[in-house]
């Protein structure tokens, strides 16, 4: 999804820095012991304690439909909202107002974006939307175009 918003070049440095960034994360978490700190969840996620070879094709099956609805569920209203604030940027924000406030030509573009923008990574899909739009209306796409 990403690659079709922007490009291969962005998706792959995309990957590349968040894959880095967990690594580290973690690492750093194990290190200094913090594991008490992480969420409940990421350690209660639902594995199959069966050997691969035991599994039967509608095991396989069974077992990612219900993964993916799970992610569904989880990532739906992320995506509307998302979609929504794209479409209002998209309807109603003239492109002069964004380029004035957030143009690649501004140094504190990044900045304002950034603090902006931290409540909406709460999940990839919704923000997609409302980039695309931004980049579109001629906002920088960051360091990575520099």
């Amino acid at each position: 999804m990403l690659a079709s918003i922007f490009n291969w070049k962005i998706a792959i440095a995309y990957v590349i820095v968040g894959v880095i960034l967990a690594v580290i994360g973690g690492t750093v978490i194990s290190k200094l012991k913090l594991e008490k700190y992480v969420e409940p969840f990421v350690f209660n996620n639902k594995v199959l304690d069966v050997s691969q070879e035991e599994l039967t094709m509608r095991d396989r099956i069974d077992f990612s439909k219900d993964q993916v609805l799970n992610i569904i569920k989880k990532v739906w209203l992320y995506v509307f909202i998302g979609v929504g604030i794209g479409a209002a940027i998209h309807n109603w924000i003239p492109e002069s107002i964004i380029s004035a406030v957030l143009g690649q030509d501004k140094w504190y573009s990044v900045i304002l974006a950034t603090i902006f923008g931290v409540p909406m990574y709460a999940d990839i899909f919704g923000t997609l939307p409302v980039a695309r739009e931004l980049v579109l209306k001629g906002v920088g796409i960051g360091l990575l175009y520099r």
